[in-house]
């Protein structure tokens, strides 16, 4: 995988002398923070006995305390002492963690067993106490560079110009790069034309269309395919009047991404976003 030179050095920084909790603060990139966490797994545990345990909890809206207290349960056993460090146990989209469990799992990070490391993947720190953040050794996962981008293209032999926009779709994230380059036809893609379909519309067709948006069960795809468009009109406008309608829609689209985090209806969501675009 290709990682940002920031993010390479803090990894290996890691691997050099790991500490027994760290948190991956993913910045919209979850597959690459897996990556990552395998990627320590395979350098710090040599032994196929010992796999990585990835936790994710993806029926459930968050992850409460007597989740952590399971993960607990599932630590009890003794490590093996020939290795130095036996176990991995990855959390992921660690922000689902209530203030409840967050309480609980600072109580476990302060009495982890021997030659344990807990990789909490997490959206953004901030999202995580205080009090656990300063516990964990914080790697946060920075947009790889357009550089690095047609390096990589080049190697593969893949079209840099094809390298050049799916670079700028994935707005940098490696893994939705990766995706973009080696399958120009996927969801991804097709979320880019409703997109732009949807900003050409009147008003009462975006709204006959909300439907089929919710169905495909792809409204945050959605909004960020909805967001890049946006960003790719802002960067192309030649009058200050275009560059100004754009930033609204990427404002009106940026209110309605934040009011899905805050589980607002996205029925709802949709509805207000097809007035509020111009």
């Amino acid at each position: 995988m290709i990682l940002n030179p920031i993010t390479e050095r803090w990894l290996g920084a890691f691997i050099n002398r790991p500490v027994s909790t760290l948190l991956i603060e993913t910045r919209g990139d979850v597959s690459a923070g897996l990556e990552i966490a395998e990627r320590i797994h395979k350098e710090l545990i040599k032994s196929k006995n010992h796999p990585i345990n990835t936790l994710k909890f993806e029926e459930q809206k968050s992850i409460g305390i007597d989740d952590v207290r399971d993960i607990q349960k599932s630590m009890a056993l003794k490590a093996d002492n020939t290795e130095e460090i036996s176990r991995i146990t990855v959390i992921e989209s660690a922000e689902r963690l209530t203030p409840e469990a967050q309480n609980a799992l600072l109580k476990l990070i302060e009495e982890l067993p021997d030659k344990t490391i807990i990789i909490l993947l997490i959206e953004q720190k901030e999202d995580m106490l205080q009090t656990i953040q300063s516990r964990c050794f914080v790697l946060p996962v920075f947009p790889i560079t357009e550089e690095q981008s047609k390096i990589y293209a080049n190697k593969q032999g893949y079209d840099l110009k094809e390298a050049s926009k799916a670079y700028i779709m994935s707005e940098g994230l490696y893994s939705e790069f990766e995706q973009l380059l080696t399958d120009p036809n996927d969801s991804f893609h097709e979320s880019i034309n409703v997109a732009k379909k949807f900003l050409q519309s009147s008003v009462f067709e975006r709204q006959k269309s909300l439907t089929e948006i919710q169905k495909s069960d792809s409204v945050n795809e959605f909004l960020k395919a909805l967001s890049l468009t946006a960003k790719s009109g802002m960067r192309l406008s030649k009058t200050l009047e275009s560059k100004k309608k754009w930033k609204n829609i990427l404002s009106s689209t940026l209110n309605s991404q934040e009011q899905l985090k805050s589980n607002v209806n996205a029925k709802l969501v949709l509805l207000n976003l097809s007035v509020a675009l111009p």
